[in-house]
């Protein structure tokens, strides 16, 4: 994880410590995710990166839900208390 951090941050720049903290959550949420959630031949840093790709915001549309937002609402409706729920 520390590793794939320190390569988002270009130029070995030291970010802004909110924005790293942030990124390590995202990470170890979509991880939970795809832990528990994945079929056995998408447990992998490919389907990682996916959904670290599938990640936009439109800053024109607060209700824009994108293909992570849309997994981690059908999962909240099928298990609530799930951990990948509670920390998404």
């Amino acid at each position: 994880m520390t590793t794939l951090i320190a390569n988002t941050k270009g130029d070995g720049k030291a970010g802004d410590e909110f924005w790293t903290k942030a990124e390590t959550l995202l990470y170890k949420v979509l991880i939970g995710y795809i832990h528990y959630e994945a079929p056995q031949e998408e447990k992998n840093f490919a389907t990682l990166l996916e959904m670290i790709n599938a990640c936009g915001v439109r800053e024109d549309d607060e209700d824009y839900e994108n293909h992570v937002d849309v997994l981690f609402n059908e999962l909240e409706k099928r298990d609530p208390n799930h951990f990948a729920v509670r920390e998404y």
